[in-house]
């Protein structure tokens, strides 16, 4: 008897109730308790509405169990199993079945639910001794009733399947990306309203004369329109230089390229 998979089945039972992320009880009725334990050779034959009605207020049990070790509550986990390893007890044998050399059996008695109670009691009792009371948690996901067993290295489980979390993750986004719009929205800001004066743009480009479309498009997107002053005009450039004083074109004791040296003689 696998002690360490029957705890599974305590799992199994609790997130029946809505855990992984599925919507609504599954275990309602009898096909329900069949699927529940479809893979369980000794406990899918013969299944009762009495079975059903006994695995329902077990659920409740086991998840009070998984309340009181996700909350820390040490006392009250250890006293809820042992009332139901009183309730539901298994019972030893030594087993040398298949030619392997002998061992202990832990055998259940009495209905499916009976079955089913003893061996889950039992896996959550021997884990609980392995891995301790903080391995045992419940579902952080909103609205999900889902338990687990953490057995990772790094014991940061927090939800009971990879549905539940990838749900939370994008709810989460979701919210992150909700306060960033919102903070945007209330920043500080200049606004510019259509059809107003943009400060510093000279009149002469307001849409409303000739600018248009354009006009538009700049106050929208609030942009500053800068007047850029043309640069002096040139005339005023050329009213200096006449202010100085030009010699003539002719000085004193230079010859005219064109005429004769001081010798009278031809030039060459």
């Amino acid at each position: 008897m696998d002690l360490n998979s029957y705890a599974e089945l305590a799992v199994r039972l609790v997130n029946t109730a809505g855990g992984g992320g599925e919507d609504g009880d599954r275990l309602v009725n009898l096909d329900g308790l069949r699927a529940l334990v479809a893979d369980r050779e000794h406990l899918n034959m013969g299944v009762t509405r009495n079975d059903l009605d006994a695995l329902r207020a077990l659920r409740a049990e086991f998840r009070a169990f998984f309340v009181a070790c996700a909350g820390g509550d040490g006392e009250d986990a250890a006293a809820q199993l042992n009332a139901l390893l009183i309730q539901h007890p298994v019972h030893p044998q030594l087993s040398g079945h298949d030619g392997q050399p002998w061992h202990v059996h832990y055998r259940e008695s009495g209905s499916v639910a009976d079955k089913y109670a003893a061996g889950a009691t039992m896996g959550l009792a021997v884990r609980l001794t392995d891995l301790g009371i903080e391995r045992f948690g419940v579902c952080q996901a909103p609205g999900c009733l889902g338990v687990f067993i953490d057995v990772s290295s790094s014991n940061t489980r927090r939800y009971c399947s990879d549905r539940c979390m990838n749900r939370a993750n994008v709810s989460a986004f979701r919210a992150r990306k909700r306060g960033e719009d919102e903070a945007d929205t209330k920043a500080p800001g200049a606004t510019v309203l259509p059809g107003a004066p943009v400060a510093g743009q000279d009149p002469a480009l307001d849409e409303r004369a000739w600018h248009g479309a354009e006009a538009s498009a700049v106050h929208r997107a609030s942009l500053r329109v800068v007047r850029v002053e043309p640069p002096a005009p040139l005339h005023a450039a050329r009213r200096a230089l006449d202010d100085e004083q030009v010699g003539p074109a002719g000085v004193t004791g230079q010859h005219d390229l064109a005429g004769a040296d001081a010798a009278g003689a031809p030039d060459q």
